[in-house]
């Protein structure tokens, strides 16, 4: 086995790779990169379990001769980006041993055989074939992510984000939630029927070779297993057990008496000059209590050991009593600067129940945060 590659190809695919592999695997095979060499073209396949992937490569090579080998992901990629040349060659010898040079530079790494790499299934073959475009899977991504589960059970439905096309005609839905916090995208689809929950690290490696791509994101899904499509690249994975709920839902279409309409730069800036007081104090959870008492919203920031601050904030249209509720404000930073237009709606049901945010002129994002008191 030989060939020769240009190095800023290389690099790209085995970043990518390097992003999937998992080093602390439990089946140690799977810390390693199989580089399968053919006449024509050269196969970087990788996987962690969970998600797989395999990157064909035709331009900006030369093959000498075919094979196959097995060698650590990790390292492969830490040395290719020291490499200052353009052109890398790889050169097997004796089965167990990659020659890898340039012009410069020589290294001899010990390699496995490839047979003992498990088989992974590529094929579209009885899978029903789905297209978003491009555009709609990344407005996907940068509007739902913030709200996902942190969890080492990337097992855990709630690590990732649901898109339903299932429940209302002509509409996709997606929808991601930590119980905390939620995010909701409505937008037009007029495609197949699907109710499917992806890995946030799925949605960000697709994301991430779409922003590299002119084409849409084609998906195939079987009632397990759903493989994407994008240029030279594929990515197999199992879809999250289980099945979002529908209480998040329920909770979007509930009767909200408490609004008011105000300016989000205007309320980030407060909270910023609020969390100068709160951050000198170490607090682990900074909270900020909304005030709003005559058609008057205020946000107060106390600090046991320093002191407190409060600011009148302007709002707009106001409806309801008066009322308070305390926020965290990791949550609520996250959930504001997600919010493209400046001009934002507050809808309260009472000082313990959810909090609903959405943009005045786009009503098919809506954010939503639970108060203190129900964490």
């Amino acid at each position: 086995m030989k060939f020769t590659i240009n190095k800023e190809s290389l690099l790209n695919k085995l970043k990518f790779c390097n992003e999937i592999v998992d080093s602390s695997s439990i089946n140690p095979i799977l810390s390693n990169l199989l580089i399968n060499v053919n006449e024509d073209n050269i196969e970087f396949i990788c996987s962690n379990q969970l998600i797989s992937s395999k990157i064909t490569i035709r331009n900006n090579i030369s093959i000498s001769s075919t094979g196959s080998i097995l060698i650590k992901t990790n390292l492969l990629f830490n040395i290719i980006s020291k490499i200052n040349e353009d052109k890398i060659t790889f050169d097997l010898v004796d089965n167990s041993i990659i020659h890898i040079s340039t012009n410069k530079f020589t290294l001899d790494l010990n390699v496995l055989e490839s047979y003992s790499y498990p088989v992974i299934n590529f094929s579209f073959e009885n899978k029903n074939k789905i297209t978003i475009n491009k555009k709609l899977f990344n407005k996907i991504t940068n509007k739902t992510s913030l709200t996902v589960l942190e969890s080492s059970d990337q097992t855990n439905i709630f690590t990732g984000i649901n898109l339903n096309s299932s429940r209302l005609d002509n509409k996709i839905e997606v929808l991601s939630t930590d119980s905390y916090h939620l995010s909701y995208l409505q937008e037009d689809f007029t495609n197949d029927k699907f109710d499917i929950t992806l890995s946030l690290k799925v949605v960000k490696l697709i994301n991430s070779l779409l922003k590299e791509s002119k084409s849409d994101c084609n998906f195939y899904l079987d009632q397990n297993n759903i493989l994407f499509e994008i240029n030279d690249t594929i990515i197999s994975t199992r879809l999250l057990d289980g099945k979002y709920h529908s209480s998040p839902y329920k909770i979007l279409q509930n009767t909200y008496p408490y609004s008011f309409i105000t300016s989000k730069k205007e309320m980030i800036d407060s909270i910023n000059r609020g969390l100068v007081l709160l951050s000198s104090d170490n607090s682990k959870k900074p909270t900020v209590q909304i005030i709003i008492n005559n058609k008057e919203l205020n946000l107060n920031f106390k600090s046991i050991e320093l002191g407190s601050c409060y600011e009148k904030i302007n709002i707009d249209g106001y409806k309801g009593n008066n009322i308070q509720i305390i926020l965290n404000i990791k949550y609520l930073l996250d959930l504001l600067r997600e919010i493209e237009t400046d001009k934002i709606e507050f809808h309260f049901i009472n000082e313990r129940g959810p909090i609903l945010i959405k943009e005045v002129n786009d009503k098919n994002f809506i954010t939503l945060i639970s108060p203190c008191g129900n964490n």
